[in-house]
């Protein structure tokens, strides 16, 4: 290719990050096929292809099913197969990745605060944990708009720094 210039770079840069923010592997690689410049088709490729590494070498964990099923939301047997539809298809680990969340607190996103449309009728409360080395790694309570948000949110808050502080003193 021929040498960027700094400005060129940085125009690249907005160009792409326009097109591509908060999008996942599927978007990204749809993107991809839609751009003329052959390095922007590349770059954003390469990082479809990164991220897709990363979503396979992530597991999502799911705790506390049968309590959020008993609620009246899922009274049906459509919504529950619609619930875990979606929870399969990665939706939540998207709407988390997307989702900026602070490092000593949670982040609580209320119906259309959601970026998922199908997240939009529920509450997510999230929280970041970090560890050594890059680990890291989100804690999320799903559940309906008229969650018990006094006990939740604390909990959120208490397991995502108890990971923290158990994923420091292993490497210790």
């Amino acid at each position: 290719p021929e040498a960027d210039t700094q400005e060129r770079l940085t125009e690249r840069a907005e160009r792409l990050n326009g097109r591509c923010a908060n999008a996942g592997v599927v978007a990204l690689r749809d993107t991809a096929a839609e751009l003329d410049d052959e390095h922007d088709r590349t770059l954003t490729l390469d990082i479809a292809e990164l991220l897709a590494e990363h979503d396979e070498d992530t597991e999502l964990y799911i705790a506390g099913v049968r309590p959020t099923l008993e609620q009246p939301e899922f009274d049906s047997t459509e919504r529950i197969l619609d619930a875990v539809q979606h929870l399969e298809a990665y939706h939540l680990r998207g709407a988390l990745r997307a989702t900026e969340t602070p490092n000593d607190g949670a982040r609580i996103l209320i119906g259309d605060e959601n970026l998922d449309e199908w997240l939009q009728e529920w509450t997510v409360v999230v929280s970041a944990f970090d560890g050594p080395e890059g680990a890291s790694g989100t804690v999320a309570v799903l559940g309906p708009t008229r969650m018990r948000y006094g006990r939740t949110i604390p909990r959120v808050r208490y397991f995502s720094s108890l990971i923290s502080d158990l994923l420091q003193e292993v490497e210790s």
